[in-house]
């Protein structure tokens, strides 16, 4: 079939079990080689055809999957995304090789980013206001791009976290921030009316 005509339903289906074969016999690279093939084939995202490697091709509910993991999970997200998570939560910062910009990179195509905004027990609770801007500014810089980034803390607002940073946390980088998107590279503003301002701060607004 050619990749400029759309499969039918059933005809996905039937390439998808056959795929499925290959896929369970393939190394991790040949898995990432099968999906970049069936993706230009099926015209489905990438998630949802490691759901269907890792399951069952058949029909799936649309639910997103959301793994809470704290700590350093660098080493083990390769096989977090295997199976079949779609977002982790809360992106700790702080623990080793856990830099923002390196997991964008290497894993933003097929994770959702949720959290990672700011280090509450340390930079929220010992830093500056102004140093609580940058390092927001820094993580939606790192982790916005293209999507897959809900902007929130990487834990609960400590007590001891003076009022005025989390104001800072939660409101200049929302409505100063420039954020370069992935499809044409333009710069994007967001306006103020779109910020958290006046919302409750248990949200993740101040």
């Amino acid at each position: 079939m050619s990749t400029e005509e759309k499969m039918t339903i059933e005809e996905r289906y039937k390439y998808l079990r056959m795929m499925k074969k290959r896929y369970e016999r393939a190394n991790r690279q040949e898995k990432g080689n099968i999906l970049n093939e069936m993706e230009v084939f099926t015209g489905q995202h990438r998630k949802g055809l490691i759901r269907s490697m890792n399951g069952s091709p058949e029909r799936q509910p649309r639910a997103k999957t959301f793994l809470h993991c704290c700590g350093s999970i660098y080493w083990a997200l390769p096989d977090i995304i295997d199976s079949g998570i779609d977002i982790i939560n809360p992106v700790q910062v702080s623990a080793k090789d856990m830099e923002t910009n390196r997991l964008k990179r290497e894993f933003g195509r097929d994770l959702v980013f949720w959290g990672g905004g700011a280090d509450a027990t340390e930079v929220m609770t010992n830093s500056t206001p102004d140093e609580v801007k940058e390092e927001a500014k820094k993580r939606i810089h790192d982790l916005a791009p293209g999507g897959g980034f809900v902007f929130a803390p990487v834990h609960n607002i400590q007590a001891n976290v003076p009022p005025a940073n989390i104001v800072a946390r939660s409101r200049p980088p929302m409505s100063t921030v420039r954020i370069l998107s992935a499809a044409d590279e333009t710069l994007i503003q967001i306006p103020p009316e779109h910020t958290c301002a006046g919302r409750n701060w248990q949200s993740g607004c101040p």
